[in-house]
């Protein structure tokens, strides 16, 4: 059986990569690396959660973890005691000093104009009004570790809230786009620690982690020169190559079927460099700012920007997460549906390519959107940073951070097969359409007046469910 949680810079990382590398290779490539800066490891090994009693005649009660909060930190195998503290919107970090803070993380739907942007109205009317997924609820309204640490707190229990069914909880690597905080915590669900909390009881935290200095992951990568034409431009082909199950990493099949099709069979009027991003779980290590591809174009700006005789990026596709399949949110067993298809077209002339060339058999619509006021999910955004005109496929259900290595009923292979050949016809098309046009149109980017509208909902929205969910 396959495994399939590689986390950035595990042996099964690396393995991943190499084997990629040597895929690009069998083509007859060049095969490129840019590797990152180093950095300290962090791999939780043991996490465990107990109320203390009040008297010596109680037993204490164990508390089940739905997993540890990546890169917190670590307590060692004795743990850390203390008086478990609730920590609320109106309540200072400075209360849960010395003692064990627990903070409800809200799991509310979020408009989902605060999230995407619409090319057509038309299509905008058939989409839910609102979203709700894991990775927006712990990144946006989890708790600030940094403030927690800086206040003296021994440690943070972090509460989902009640809308966050438990079996879904469990084991997701959330957030992973924070640094390391030296402050060890852990997700649970339920009310348990709320109300030890309540009753001012103890707690012990036990976190126990690996951390490994000295560790460096490569981006590889390769130029698939046009073989029709003597052309300095390009078009940037890309994905991740570290991820935590069988549906968050499998963008590589994706960009290794184009660079198949592109050095073989495919008459393209620009060359395609195609990209396999490391540290998109430990994107603070890797990048100053941005997703991790941010890293990699910055090192390599001969590869996309134009500059000193360098190639000249017209058009970038980013592949991620194909073929999902919708689970039981209790159960967490594979329905009969599909999970919602989420593609950015940051151009109108890309939206009109994605809709004439998306062809999938879906069990909804796919949803073209164009980049919205706050941000824009997965490795396309250092690309759409950077002016390239984008097209990038990133469902996101809310098991897609989830640690599960041997889980192989994660995609619907006839979908994900499908989704590759739409991207090859995205990728003739975008050829044929940049060398007709000179250009395939000007990316948009929010206005500051509708991140600011955006900015203010999120906060509203923040600060409604913790009073919410510190009351109840």
């Amino acid at each position: 059986m396959v495994a399939h949680t590689r986390l950035t810079g595990t042996e099964a990382h690396a393995a991943h990569v190499e084997r990629i590398a040597a895929e690009l290779a069998a083509l007859g490539l060049t095969v490129g690396r840019h590797r990152s800066r180093a950095f300290t490891r962090w791999e939780c090994t043991g996490a465990r959660l107990a109320v203390l009693p009040a008297s010596a005649c109680v037993d204490e009660v164990d508390v089940a973890v739905a997993s540890a909060y990546p890169y917190s930190g670590a307590t060692g195998s004795g743990g850390v005691e203390g008086r478990l503290v609730r920590v609320g919107p109106f309540t200072p970090w400075s209360r849960a000093a010395g003692a064990i803070a627990v903070v409800a993380c809200a799991h509310p739907s979020v408009a989902t104009s605060a999230l995407v942007s619409a090319w057509d109205a038309q299509q905008a009317a058939a989409w839910p009004q609102a979203l709700s997924n894991s990775v927006v609820s712990a990144t946006v309204f989890g708790p600030d570790l940094a403030r927690a640490r800086a206040a003296g707190v021994l440690a943070v229990v972090v509460v989902w809230a009640f809308a966050m069914p438990p079996a879904l909880a469990k084991d997701q690597y959330l957030p992973f786009t924070k640094p390391y905080a030296d402050i060890p915590a852990v997700w649970v669900t339920g009310d348990t620690v709320l109300r030890a909390a309540d009753k001012g009881l103890r707690g012990r935290l036990t976190l126990e982690a690996n951390l490994t200095p000295g560790i460096t992951v490569d981006t590889v990568y390769a130029t698939i020169p046009s073989r029709v034409a003597d052309t300095r431009t390009c078009v940037l082909v890309v994905t991740h190559t570290d991820g935590t199950n069988q549906l968050e990493e499998n963008g590589h099949e994706g960009v290794l079927r184009l660079a198949r099709v592109a050095s073989q069979d495919l008459q393209l009027q620009h060359s395609v460099v195609v990209v396999f991003t490391a540290g998109h779980l430990r994107i603070p290590a890797v990048a100053d700012k941005g997703q991790a591809t941010s890293a990699f174009l910055d090192a390599h700006p001969e590869l996309w920007s134009g500059r000193d005789g360098g190639l000249k990026a017209v058009g970038g596709i980013v592949i991620e997460h194909l073929g999902a399949l919708r689970l039981d949110p209790n159960t967490l067993q594979p329905t009969s549906e599909t999970e919602p298809e989420l593609i950015y077209a940051t151009t109108r002339d890309l939206f009109e390519v994605v809709r004439e060339s998306w062809r999938t058999t879906a069990t909804e619509p796919p949803m073209i959107v164009c980049p919205g006021p706050i941000v824009m999910f997965g490795e396309g955004e250092p690309l759409h940073e950077r002016d390239i005109p984008t097209v990038s496929l990133v469902t996101g259900p809310a098991h897609l951070l989830t640690e599960w290595d041997t889980r192989d009923d994660l995609v619907n292979e006839v979908l994900k097969r499908e989704q590759i050949e739409s991207f090859e016809r995205i990728l003739v098309r975008m050829d044929a359409l940049a060398a007709e046009m000179g250009s395939l149109g000007q990316p948009k980017h929010a206005s500051i007046a509708a991140k600011l509208t955006a900015g203010l909902y999120l906060a509203g929205t923040l600060l409604l469910n913790r009073v919410f969910e510190y009351w109840n």
